[in-house]
């Protein structure tokens, strides 16, 4: 078995990709809708929306998209979800709870490209990374509109059938909300 390398200084606690990844932090600006969320304390799933098995807005427009990639009532309904997004194990604690900023991990894949994980429900989250303690609930949009500039996907639900991912100009342009 190849173990995928990883900078130390950059350890998120992610899994690599299938493919081998290095995996890291970048660092965005952004003012998140909730705190952290940290699911190591749980003996049991909470009765969360994030939690719920059913077919979320989010979930939807996903499905639709997965059908028409330019349904725009879809993206509308996608851009004004919120995600979460896993905290990287490197994250400090004022990192893992800043209102001004939020810590995205980056894996990179064996291609060279660098995506950005992030999930629509706890379920799809585990499914995925089953070794994420904490995540960030945040707006898509808000998300959107701050996306770093550098070439840096963005993958919705990456585990699952209706995933959906994104160059960073796609981010940008698709998903950007004021």
């Amino acid at each position: 078995m190849v173990r995928p390398r990883v900078n130390p200084r950059d350890r998120t606690g992610l899994p690599p990709e299938p493919s081998g990844t290095r995996a890291g932090t970048t660092p965005v600006p952004i003012a998140p809708s909730g705190g952290p969320h940290d699911r190591r304390y749980q003996g049991f799933a909470m009765d969360t929306p994030a939690n719920d098995p059913t077919a979320t807005p989010a979930r939807q427009a996903l499905d639709s998209l997965s059908v028409n990639t330019e349904d725009t009532v879809a993206l509308d309904t996608l851009a004004g979800s919120e995600v979460l997004v896993p905290v990287p194990d490197d994250a400090g604690e004022e990192d893992a709870v800043s209102e001004e900023t939020l810590a995205l991990p980056v894996l990179e894949q064996s291609g060279g490209g660098q995506v950005v994980p992030v999930f629509t429900s706890e379920r799809e989250m585990a499914g995925l990374l089953p070794s994420v303690s904490r995540y960030r609930l945040v707006p898509l949009g808000a998300l959107a509109a701050q996306w770093p500039a550098e070439d840096l996907s963005l993958s919705i639900d990456a585990g699952s059938e209706h995933r959906l991912t994104l160059t960073s100009q796609g981010v940008r342009t698709l998903l950007a909300r004021p």
